[in-house]
C-alpha cells in the first residue's frame, strides 16, 4: 500500500495552504482533501488511508466522530489533529480516548507537521506488520486446536501416544493464549509473537518426532546450535546408558532442550552452553543446561519487557512439559535443571 493521506478541514484556504506547503517540500505521498465531515466520511468508506489530518469543527460530521470512526474501522490509520482549541480537557479527550498521534495548533509549523506525517506512515506500517504476525499466530493456534480435536478422536484408537501428544499441545496453547493480549509496545509485542510463533511451528511441523533415540536428538541439536564462527558454542553429552524411554519422553527431552536453547539465542547472538542428559528410572530423563553470555547481557535483556515475557513463556511451557524444573542465575551463568 502506497503512502497516502486525507486532509480534512472546513476552511478551504487552510486546505490550499496545506497543499502548497506539502508541494514545497516535494512530498512523495498521495493527498486527498475534504472540506466537510460528510465528504471525509464518504472518502473513508471508499479508501483506506495511512494518515488522516483533520480539523475538529467539521460541518455535518465532526472531527471527533471522524476519529472515533477510524479508531473502530481503521485502527492502524494514524490520526493527526490540526485545530485552534488547546484546552487541557480537550487535549485529554483527543489523546486518551480518541488515540490521536499528534496535535498541532493553527497556524502550524508545516515542517513539523510534515515530519509527524512521515512518522505516521512508519507507525501505520509497524502496527499493520505486528497485526499480520498476530494473525499468523492466531491462525497457527486455530490449526493447532483443530489438530487437538482430531487427536481426541484418534486417541480412542491409540490412547497412550496420542493422549501424551494431546496434553503436550494443550499446554502450549494455554501458554500462548495467556500472552497474546499482553500489554507491550508494538515492537516488543512483535518480537514476543515471533518467538511464540517459532515455538508453535516447531511442534506443528513435527520436529523431533522423527528421532526417538537420545544420541541422535543430542547430535541434531548440536548441529543446530553449535556455530563457533558466530560465537555460539554448545557442548552436549549423555550420562550412562539411554535405557528404555517411555512414550514421548524423548520428544519432551528434545523439545525442552531446544526451547531453552532458542531462548538463549533470542537473548544473545553469542553464548557458551554445556548440556548433559541422563536417563533415570522408569524411562524419565534429567537435563542440566548451563549457559554463559557476554557480561551483563542476560541481566540487561531480562529487564526489557518483551525479553521478560519470552522467558515467562518458556517457563510456562516447561511447567507443562517437565515433571519439575528450576532456573538459577549466578555470576552471569544461567543453569536449568529439568526432569522430564
Amino acid at each position: 500500500m502506497e503512502d497516502n493521506l486525507l486532509f480534512a478541514n472546513n476552511r478551504k484556504e487552510f486546505i490550499q495552504e496545506f497543499l502548497a506547503a506539502m508541494e514545497g517540500m516535494d512530498c512523495n505521498f498521495q493527498i486527498d482533501t475534504a472540506s466537510s465531515g460528510l465528504e471525509a466520511a464518504k472518502l473513508l468508506k471508499k479508501k483506506r488511508y495511512k494518515v488522516v489530518v483533520t480539523g475538529m469543527n467539521l460541518s455535518t460530521f465532526g472531527g471527533a466522530k471522524l476519529i472515533a470512526y477510524l479508531n473502530q474501522y481503521s485502527p492502524y490509520t494514524t490520526c493527526i489533529v490540526y485545530t485552534r482549541r488547546m484546552e487541557p480537557a480537550y487535549l485529554k479527550l483527543l489523546v486518551n480516548e480518541l488515540k490521536v498521534f499528534r496535535i498541532f495548533q493553527k497556524p502550524a509549523d508545516y515542517e513539523k507537521l510534515y515530519a509527524a506525517i512521515q512518522e505516521g506512515f512508519g507507525l501505520y506500517e509497524s502496527e499493520a506488520s505486528a497485526s499480520q504476525k498476530k494473525d499468523g499466530l492466531d491462525q497457527a493456534i486455530r490449526c493447532a486446536s483443530l489438530k487437538i480435536a482430531e487427536l481426541e478422536q484418534v486417541s480412542r484408537e491409540r490412547p497412550q501416544e496420542k493422549e501424551a501428544f494431546l496434553c503436550f499441545m494443550q499446554g502450549l496453547l494455554k501458554a500462548f493464549q495467556a500472552d497474546i493480549n499482553t500489554e507491550l509496545a508494538e515492537g516488543e509485542k512483535t518480537r514476543l509473537l515471533r518467538f511464540e510463533g517459532e515455538i508453535l511451528q516447531w511442534v506443528l511441523q513435527g520436529h523431533g518426532r522423527e528421532a526417538r533415540d537420545v544420541p541422535s536428538i543430542l547430535q541434531g541439536l548440536a548441529r543446530e546450535f553449535h556455530q563457533p564462527d558466530k560465537g555460539r558454542e554448545m557442548v552436549i553429552g549423555m550420562e550412562g546408558e539411554e535405557g528404555q524411554a517411555q512414550a514421548f519422553s524423548a520428544l519432551y527431552l528434545h523439545f525442552a532442550l531446544w526451547l531453552v536453547m532458542a531462548r538463549f539465542l533470542a537473548i544473545s547472538p553469542a553464548y557458551r552452553v554445556k548440556a548433559q542428559a541422563a536417563c533415570l528410572e522408569e524411562g524419565h530423563f534429567r537435563l542440566k543446561v548451563e549457559g554463559s553470555f557476554p557480561e551483563g547481557v542476560w541481566e540487561q535483556k531480562n529487564r526489557e519487557g518483551a525479553e521478560s515475557a519470552m522467558t515467562n513463556v518458556v517457563h510456562k511451557i516447561l511447567g507443562k512439559v517437565a515433571v519439575r524444573f528450576s532456573q538459577a542465575i549466578q555470576e552471569g551463568k544461567v543453569t536449568y535443571q529439568i526432569e522430564i
